[in-house]
C-alpha cells in the first residue's frame, strides 16, 4: 500500500485538530504520503519487489490527477469536500475488514 495509509488516516484525524482542510490539512497529508512512499519504495527496490511498469504508470496517472483535484478543491466549499471523502473513506475501510467468505466458512463435522 506503500503511502496509502496515509491518506486514509492521515485526512480526517488532521481534519480534528486543524480547520483549514485546504490550506493545510490536504499539504501536509500529501508530503506524508510522499515520504512514506518513497521511503518505502526505496525497501521494496532492494528487496526486488517492485514492479517497475506498473509503478511508472501509476505514478503518471497520479502525477496528471493530483494537481488537477488541488486546483478543483480550491473552488469547492470546504464543507461539500468533507462530504465527499468521509464516506469514501468509510466505504473503501469496511470493504477492506470484511473477511472473504472462504475464511469465514465453518467446515461441518
Amino acid at each position: 500500500m506503500l503511502g496509502l495509509g496515509v491518506a486514509f488516516a492521515a485526512v480526517p484525524f488532521l481534519g480534528l485538530f486543524i480547520t483549514d482542510l485546504v490550506h493545510e490539512v490536504q499539504p501536509l497529508s500529501l508530503l506524508l504520503n510522499g515520504v512514506t512512499a518513497m521511503l518505502l519504495t526505496l525497501g521494496f527496490a532492494r528487496s526486488g519487489l517492485v514492479d517497475w511498469r506498473k509503478a511508472g504508470m501509476l505514478a503518471a496517472v497520479t502525477s496528471v490527477s493530483a494537481p488537477v483535484g488541488a486546483l478543483l478543491v480550491q473552488y469547492v466549499e470546504q464543507r461539500n469536500v468533507w462530504m465527499f471523502i468521509l464516506p469514501q473513506r468509510f466505504i473503501l475501510c469496511t470493504g477492506c475488514l470484511e473477511r472473504p467468505r472462504r475464511w469465514c466458512s465453518v467446515r461441518s463435522l
